[in-house]
């Protein structure tokens, strides 16, 4: 397990906050694909995603995703208590020029955040991965529609070309 020190030192590495900022966009996609396979058609799919979802922040798309009638509650619930944690760290990694031991400690006693640093960097890793699961899981559960596996795809081939537009840019 990681001290606070530790974590509190973490924060000064410039790999360590790239690490969580990259993270945390990539959740941040993947919230935003599943909220708009949620409410848009497929037609209107891009234009949520480019225009409506990126006004929401972090925060605002975690709570309206803890707000929508999933049935898989167990699976809702973990995916959302995953997305807090992980915001967590982005808005410090992100905000903070500097975090004091205290700040850690303070990190360290949230469960969700503690269980991150278990093994560190393998335990950051492997949460960040369950997390895009369970998000995936549930937009491909049946609240989402019969068709949500295939928009999944399509969304995640914009993904990549996005990625690859932006690569050679």
């Amino acid at each position: 397990m990681i001290t606070d020190s530790e974590l509190a030192a973490l924060f000064a590495s410039p790999a360590f906050v790239g690490t969580v900022l990259r993270f945390g966009s990539f959740l941040d996609y993947d919230l935003d694909c599943l909220i708009a396979i949620y409410f848009a058609r497929g037609d209107r799919l891009n234009t949520a995603l480019d225009l409506l979802l990126p006004e929401l922040t972090f925060g605002r798309k975690i709570e309206l995703l803890r707000k929508l009638p999933l049935r898989h509650a167990k699976s809702h619930r973990d995916a959302i208590a995953s997305l807090k944690a992980f915001q967590k760290l982005r808005n410090l990694a992100a905000h903070s020029w500097t975090v004091s031991r205290a700040k850690a400690r303070e990190l360290l006693s949230d469960q969700a955040i503690r269980a991150l640093f278990v093994t560190y960097p393998v335990s950051l890793e492997t949460g960040f991965r369950l997390t895009r699961r369970r998000l995936t899981r549930l937009r491909q559960s049946k609240a989402f529609g019969a068709d949500a596996r295939a928009v999944s795809q399509q969304l995640d081939m914009r993904a990549v070309e996005l990625v690859l537009e932006n690569a050679s840019a």
